[in-house]
């Protein structure tokens, strides 16, 4: 998708929900909206620089939201691509802000 693209997510908690856009420069950035319309901003996160593709200074990302288990522990994700790329990064919004927590790369075969 090329501009700005968002994705909502509930989260664990009930009332709280996840917006995450990417603009049209390829930059992440994630807002935790919680009751009260309470609103906390994550430093974005460059794209370019996690999900490399062939797309150039823009490129052109899909994303979609969902949750990650690992090692037992379920996280609210949100899954990126760059349309020339094979790898799908996951992101998930921590205290610490943005965090990439898994690369996953498309399997080929011939």
């Amino acid at each position: 998708m090329e501009g700005t693209i968002i994705a909502t997510g509930r989260s664990n908690l009930a009332t709280v929900d996840i917006l995450w856009m990417i603009d049209d420069r390829g930059m992440l950035s994630a807002y935790l909206i919680g009751a009260q319309g309470r609103v906390n901003a994550a430093t974005p996160v460059d794209l370019k620089q996690v999900v490399k593709g062939k797309g150039g200074k823009r490129g052109k990302y899909a994303m979609v939201t969902g949750h990650y288990t690992e090692q037992g522990s379920v996280a609210d994700v949100l899954y990126v691509t760059e349309s020339t790329s094979n790898i799908v990064s996951v992101f998930a919004l921590a205290n610490d802000g943005i965090r990439v927590i898994a690369t996953l790369g498309a399997a080929r075969t011939n």
